[in-house]
């Protein structure tokens, strides 16, 4: 789906105003950065530079394209920064007035990127949690997926004290943390792998224990002209709807249970010790809420939504 021009930028500011909203803590990927990247994609800073303006027509957020230009131009300002300033581009407007406007876009985009920090298609990184009575590791791998969707998953690995090689990953010195390849393609490989089975993967891999697996992801974004999914009524794309969903097995989870409406059990049994909670949250604007609350609650979930727009 191609937006109209006019569309770019109350899309990405209502797409903003909802993850504010849902304010996601650090289980989700970077708020900060999600913001600085959706400020880039705004015709207000970088004009029609990273047009055409692509949205996934299943999800409603950024097409991977679109989004991954901002980071295209990231590397571009890192290394060769566009600084004209107005009275050079005023110089290049007499000559050709649109490589004026895009070396002015440029410019401005340049500058925004070099300030805030943008949100990468893919990282992974690892810190010690605790080195003393017992080796833990925090693992953490952001994403942006096919479909446009956010999402990091978190792994807590655990090992007994002194430990240095816990398999998907190697103490070093001064805590610095190696990770084996393998596992972040393990992960890759399994963006969409119930959460259950990532973890029974992690688990084969890893020579310690695998304490807490977490997946959160943003998106989908649902508006009028997305293509939404068969048990989803069509109530619910005729307004803004954004999703924040969660999900986390873990050995300090004692009770388990659902508070999201779209979940689609996958039949897994919990690992003895661990439990497993999922939930999705809602920002949503004021058309769509009611249809929301009755969908949510005909599945047996007392949603939290918040309001958006």
């Amino acid at each position: 789906m191609i937006l109209p021009d006019a569309r770019v930028g109350p899309y990405v500011r209502a797409l903003a105003g909802g993850l504010f909203a849902l304010a996601p803590n650090t289980d989700w990927p970077p708020l900060e950065e999600i913001t600085a990247h959706l400020r880039a994609l705004d015709p207000l800073i970088s004009g029609r530079l990273l047009a055409p303006a692509e949205v996934d027509e299943r999800t409603g957020m950024p097409a991977f394209p679109w989004f991954e230009r901002v980071n295209a131009e990231a590397e571009l300002a890192a290394e060769r920064p566009e600084r004209r300033d107005d009275a050079d581009l005023l110089r290049v407007a007499r000559m050709d007035r649109d490589l004026a406007d895009r070396l002015r876009w440029r410019r401005d985009l340049h500058a925004h990127v070099l300030e805030h920090p943008v949100f990468p298609t893919s990282r992974a990184s690892a810190r010690a949690r605790r080195l003393g009575k017992r080796t833990e590791v925090l693992v953490t791998v952001d994403r942006v997926l096919p479909q446009g969707l956010w999402s990091r998953v978190s792994l807590v690995l655990a090992a007994p004290a002194g430990t240095a090689d816990l398999g998907a990953a190697r103490v070093g010195s001064q805590g610095r943390i190696r990770l084996d390849p393998g596992l972040l393609h393990l992960i890759s490989r399994h963006a969409a792998t119930p959460l259950l089975a990532l973890r029974a993967q992690v688990a084969a891999v890893t020579e310690g224990e695998v304490r807490r697996v977490c997946r959160a992801t943003l998106g989908p974004f649902w508006f009028p002209g997305v293509a939404l999914p068969e048990e989803a009524p069509p109530e619910l794309g005729r307004g803004l709807l954004l999703h924040c969903s969660h999900e986390v097995v873990a050995d300090d989870v004692f009770h388990s249970g659902s508070r999201d409406a779209l979940a689609v059990e996958d039949g897994l049994a919990v690992p003895d010790g661990h439990g497993l909670v999922r939930d999705r949250r809602f920002a949503a604007s004021a058309s769509v809420r009611p249809a929301l609350q009755a969908f949510c609650s005909a599945r047996g979930v007392q949603a939290e939504i918040v309001p958006i727009g």
